[in-house]
């Protein structure tokens, strides 16, 4: 089965968060797909290979819940009411989940489409559009 692989500047996207980010992957791992860095379960820190997604809709985040509950004159019921969004700031300490089964790199599997990475405030992360295809249009 042909895996599509994700590489360096490829979309991804939070389900608590409110536009797509990009997946950056340093050129440490020295393998690519003709020239983005291939990305692996350990490229999951936030900011650093993970950007923010513009602004959080989870009521687990402290700064969309202090935001609801401080509300005037009416404070917002978590969980019930509808979050007003805060500025994203993805908390992604655990590993991309369901990565390649055949491609590993610097002992590390590779992330695939078909990959999944969890927040803390309960979103969760996964590729839209693979820079692979920009490799290839080149």
């Amino acid at each position: 089965m042909l895996e599509l692989m994700v590489s360096k500047d490829s979309v991804i996207k939070c389900s608590k968060g409110t536009m797509p980010s990009l997946l950056t992957v340093m050129s440490d791992n020295q393998v690519n797909l003709s020239s983005p860095p291939l990305a692996t379960s350990s490229h999951h820190w936030p900011v650093y290979n993970i950007l923010p997604f513009n602004q959080c809709k989870s009521w687990y985040n402290p700064m969309v819940l202090n935001a609801g509950l401080n509300l005037k004159p009416k404070p917002l019921i978590p969980f019930v009411d509808p979050p007003i969004p805060q500025v994203c700031i993805p908390m992604t300490f655990s590993k991309w989940e369901e990565t390649s089964k055949t491609t590993v790199v610097n002992g590390d599997p590779a992330v695939i489409m078909t990959s999944k990475c969890q927040c803390l405030w309960q979103g969760e992360i996964t590729p839209v559009f693979s820079s692979q295809f920009v490799a290839w249009a080149l």
